[in-house]
């Protein structure tokens, strides 16, 4: 059989009530958030929960991303006048498993693979020496992609992509460190912990 390939827009999509296999998606991530854990010594992994109109996409088991701030970042530490970004950059064939619903069509269990690209402006250390440090920036989502598979078989069509569009505010909290500089070394660096991408429907700056 002949499969039709429809583009749909966020408009459309929010008044459909099904939607068929290989149909592509596009719609703005209004609510949710993608979760940044950078505890691992080298790698970073990471999991999302994300809403939009007729769409609502949950995974976990994210592997590594590449996240600058958190190499930047780790050992010994960002310290005072550091400046960084908190961009995001997740992609390939493995980009969780979870559940994909769309106006109708639920694939249970999903799993995921595309392009995922959150991008901030960039932020300083701060002056002090704070025990946990929390410093915030909005984001864009400049590159959304899910291709979505009901099975782990990649070798064949996505049965759904999904185009997303939006932003928001990244929240990143930092541990700190205290080590035993030499003299006239800075005593206090700051370790990524994680990041949160939190969605909403602000302007973009």
């Amino acid at each position: 059989m002949h499969r039709t390939f429809i583009w749909l827009s966020a408009a459309v999509l929010a008044s459909a009530t099904t939607v068929s296999a290989q149909t592509f998606v596009t719609v703005e991530i209004t609510s949710g958030t993608f979760n940044v854990d950078a505890t691992g010594p080298a790698v970073v992994g990471a999991s999302y929960d994300f809403s939009g109109a007729g769409v609502h996409i949950v995974a976990d088991g994210v592997e590594p991303g590449n996240v600058p701030a958190a190499i930047q970042c780790a050992g010994p530490g960002c310290q005072s006048g550091d400046v960084f970004t908190l961009d995001a950059i997740f992609g390939g064939s493995h980009l969780g498993v979870g559940t994909a619903e769309v106006s109708g069509l639920t694939i249970n269990p999903a799993y995921f693979s595309g392009d995922l690209r959150l991008i901030t402006g960039e932020l300083t250390i701060p002056r002090g020496n704070r025990m946990h440090l929390v410093m915030t920036a909005r984001f864009v989502l400049d590159g959304g992609l899910l291709n979505v598979h009901d099975s782990t078989f990649r070798d064949r069509p996505p049965d759904l992509r999904v185009v997303m569009t939006g932003g928001g505010t990244a929240t990143a909290f930092f541990k700190r460190l205290r080590l035993k500089p030499g003299p006239g070394k800075p005593e206090f660096f700051y370790d990524l912990e994680r990041v949160i991408y939190t969605f909403d429907t602000e302007p973009a700056p």
